[in-house]
């Protein structure tokens, strides 16, 4: 019959765009997920650029960014490409003396950077536990400063080499550790 027709038209034509619609957002959240780690990823190289000639307090806001972001395996792998453990501790070594935050933050970055090896290596070679074990030095009252600045020299010393063991005692690392 011709309205059993009709219904079943307006029916499949019912069902087609929405049916499209479901796909485009579909395949529109594949594209957005993929823009959105792009965008992250530039946010991340954004933040360690602006750390090399950031105030005091920017610094202390784009830290507790890259805190965040760094908790990430791939953000960290992104995060040293950016040439963010030089930057992270230039910066730190410019506010070190008067922000325990700085010190805080830095010491949490590298402590999450400290468990793959390579960055372990990375984090040595720029000066990072100089960075550590002075931060600590700066802020010997601070609890928080002298418990983040334990463990990230924890995680950079753990299954360590000799030759990082005593890169850590040389600096100071193990006085620092005891009297934490």
């Amino acid at each position: 019959s011709p309205d059993s027709k009709s219904k079943s038209r307006s029916s499949k034509s019912t069902r087609s765009p929405s049916n499209r619609k479901s796909s485009k957002s579909k395949s529109g959240s594949r594209n957005s997920s993929s823009t959105t780690m792009s965008d992250s990823r530039r946010r991340l190289v954004r933040d360690v650029r602006a750390l090399s000639d950031s105030d005091e307090d920017l610094t202390v806001a784009i830290l507790s960014r890259l805190v965040q972001a760094t908790r990430s395996s791939s953000a960290r792998s992104d995060f040293v490409e950016a040439n963010g453990i030089s930057n992270l501790i230039g910066a730190t070594n410019r506010y070190r003396q008067s922000n325990a935050k700085v010190v805080e933050g830095c010491t949490i970055i590298l402590q999450n950077l400290a468990v793959d090896p390579d960055h372990r290596r990375s984090i040595i070679k720029e000066g990072g536990i100089k960075c550590i074990v002075g931060g600590m030095k700066n802020h010997p009252h601070d609890e928080t400063v002298q418990e983040l600045g334990c463990a990230a020299l924890r995680n950079i010393g753990s299954g360590a080499d000799a030759a990082t063991k005593s890169s850590i005692s040389a600096s100071g690392g193990i006085l620092v550790i005891v009297h934490a």
